[in-house]
C-alpha cells in the first residue's frame, strides 16, 4: 500500500521514502503512482492480480511450511544438530514476515481494518523487524557452518550452544529496538481508506525516515547479502576440496587393498587413515551434531571431535553443508532483484531523474513478489536437500 508522503519535508523526501521503503507488504499493494491515469490501467490490473491472488497463496503455503519446519527443528532429533537453533529462529522470522504480508493483503479486501488502533503500526513493525532478523539469522547460520567446515579445529570451542543463544539474543534485541520507530512514524490514512492507502507515514517524520531508509538498506540488504555471499562461496570451495580429497583417498585405499588383499581380506575403507574410527553414526545424520544426543557426551560427538582433530569433514557434515549452501543460494537469488531495484531508485532520486514509470512500477511489483517467495520456500529447500529433515516431518506432524 503506497505511502501518502506529500507535505512537510517536500515531494523529494517523500519520493525517496516511498521509493526505498523496505520492500514491505504495506508498500506492495499500492505503488506511488497516479492510479487515475488511464495509461496505467493495465499495469494496475496486473498489480491487483498479484496482490489479490498470489500473495495469499504464498503466505498460506509459507506459513504452513514454516510452522512444520520450526516443529522439526525444535521437537525432533534434528534439535541436536548444531545448526537447528539458527534454522528454528530463521523459519520463525520468515513466518512473522508472512503474517505481516497477510495483514497487508487483508487491508486490500477491507481497507477499514487499517482504522483499527495499532494495526498499521504493528504491520509495518513486523515487516521491518522480521526482514532484518531473517537476513541476519542466515548470516549467523552461515558463519557457524563456515567455522565448522573451514576451521574444524576451532569449531568445538566457538560453535557452542551458549554462544549460539547469545548471538541469537543479540541480533533479536537489536532488531526489536532498531525498528521500534514504526510505532511513532506510522499512522492510518486521514483520507478515505477506500480511495487512498490505508496506512501512511507521518509528515513530520519524513526527513528522519529518509535518513533511516539509507541505514535500513545497508543493514537489511548490503551487509547481510555480502556476508552470506562470501561465506557461501568459502563453504562451497571447502566442500569441493573435501570431495576431491575423499575421492583421492578412496582411490588410494582401493589400490592398497588390491595389492595386499592376500594378507588382509578386510577392505581398507572399513577404517580411516590415521587410526580414526569409521563415522558410521555420522552417516545417519545431516548435521554436525551428536547423532541424536545433546552436547557434552555421546558417541556422535566423540566421532566429530576425532574427525575435527584430524582436519576432516565427515559425510554428515558435508550433507549439512550442502543443505545450507542451497538455502543461502536461494536467499541470494530471491533477495537480489527487489533490493537491486531499491538501489536503482535511490540513484534515480539522488540524480533527480524520473523515478516511477509504468515499466519501473511493474518491475517493482514483480521483484517484490520474488522477494516474498524467499520467505515461503524454506520448507521446500529443507525437504529437497535433507534426508534427516524429510524423515522427521511425518512423525512431527503426526505427534502434533
Amino acid at each position: 500500500m503506497g505511502w501518502e508522503v506529500v507535505g512537510e519535508g517536500g515531494a523529494d523526501v517523500g519520493t525517496l521514502v516511498a521509493a526505498l521503503g523496505n520492500s514491505s507488504p504495506s508498500e506492495a499493494a499500492n505503488v506511488v503512482v497516479a492510479w487515475h491515469d488511464n495509461s496505467t490501467q493495465p499495469i494496475y490490473q496486473a498489480v491487483q492480480a498479484i496482490t489479490l491472488y498470489l500473495i495469499p497463496v504464498i503466505s498460506a503455503v509459507g506459513l504452513v511450511g514454516g510452522v512444520v519446519s520450526c516443529l522439526v527443528f525444535t521437537f525432533t532429533t534434528f534439535q541436536y544438530q548444531p545448526c537447528s537453533r539458527y534454522l528454528a529462529v530463521l523459519t520463525a522470522a520468515d513466518s512473522g514476515f508472512l503474517v505481516a504480508l497477510l495483514m497487508a493483503w487483508l487491508t486490500t479486501l477491507r481497507p477499514t481494518l487499517a482504522t483499527t488502533p495499532g494495526y498499521c503500526q504493528v504491520m509495518v513493525y513486523m515487516t521491518y523487524t522480521c526482514s532484518f532478523l531473517s537476513a541476519w539469522y542466515l548470516v549467523l547460520l552461515m558463519a557457524e557452518r563456515h567455522i565448522t567446515v573451514c576451521h574444524p579445529l576451532r569449531a568445538p570451542s566457538l560453535c557452542t550452544r551458549r554462544r549460539a543463544r547469545l548471538a541469537i539474543a543479540l541480533v533479536t534485541g537489536l532488531g526489536l529496538v532498531l525498528y521500534a520507530h514504526s510505532f511513532f512514524t506510522t499512522d492510518r490514512s486521514l483520507t478515505s481508506p477506500q480511495l487512498d492507502s490505508p496506512c501512511r507515514q507521518k509528515e513530520r517524520h519524513l526527513r528522519f525516515l529518509a535518513i533511516f531508509t539509507f541505514a535500513d538498506l545497508l543493514l537489511s540488504f548490503l551487509l547481510p547479502f555480502i556476508l552470506v555471499l562470501f561465506l557461501n562461496l568459502r563453504i562451497i570451495l571447502a566442500v569441493r576440496r573435501f570431495r576431491r580429497r575423499h575421492r583421492d583417498r578412496d582411490r588410494d585405499l582401493d589400490r592398497g587393498w588390491g595389492r595386499g588383499r592376500g594378507r588382509d581380506h578386510r577392505h581398507p575403507r572399513s577404517s580411516l587413515r590415521g587410526g580414526e574410527s569409521r563415522p558410521s553414526t555420522w552417516r545417519r545424520g545431516d548435521g554436525g551434531g551428536g547423532g541424536g544426543r545433546g552436547e557434552g557426551g555421546g558417541r556422535g560427538e566423540g566421532v566429530q571431535q576425532q574427525q575435527q582433530q584430524h582436519g576432516l569433514l565427515s559425510q554428515a557434515q558435508f550433507r549439512a553443508s550442502k543443505m545450507l549452501v542451497w538455502l543461502a543460494s536461494v536467499f541470494l537469488v530471491l533477495y537480489l532483484p527487489s533490493h537491486a531495484l531499491r538501489l536503482y531508485l535511490l540513484v534515480s532520486v539522488l540524480t533527480e531523474t524520473q523515478v516511477y514509470s509504468e515499466r519501473v512500477m511493474l518491475a517493482q511489483q514483480i521483484c517484490q513478489f520474488i522477494y516474498y517467495i524467499n520467505f515461503a520456500v524454506d520448507f521446500f529447500v529443507f525437504c529437497v536437500t535433507s534426508k534427516t529433515f524429510r524423515r522427521n516431518v511425518a512423525p512431527c506432524v503426526q505427534r502434533s
